[in-house]
């Protein structure tokens, strides 16, 4: 990700990421220990970029049909980025 804005941030703490499957259900992110969790994404400035990985526990039908549903904790609306 790529963050841009006058404050830092922290994204685990600031966004909310779900994965959407195509029958419309969400699925929140699973508890897991994951190397290069984004979890261990620190403060982010103006123009600073973080990676990261994620793990969602979803039904087999709905892998690779999906979308990820992203929200800001303090902005308004909502993206959908292509699951891949």
């Amino acid at each position: 990700m790529q963050y841009t804005g006058p404050e830092s941030i922290t994204p685990w703490i600031e966004l909310y990421i779900s994965y959407v499957a195509e029958d419309g259900r969400s699925y929140d992110e699973a508890s897991v220990v994951l190397e290069d969790d984004f979890m261990d994404v620190g403060d982010l400035y103006d123009g600073g970029t973080a990676e990261g990985t994620m793990a969602f526990l979803i039904p087999e039908e709905a892998v690779g049909s999906g979308t990820f549903s992203v929200e800001g904790f303090l902005t308004s609306g909502t993206y959908f980025v292509a699951a891949v």
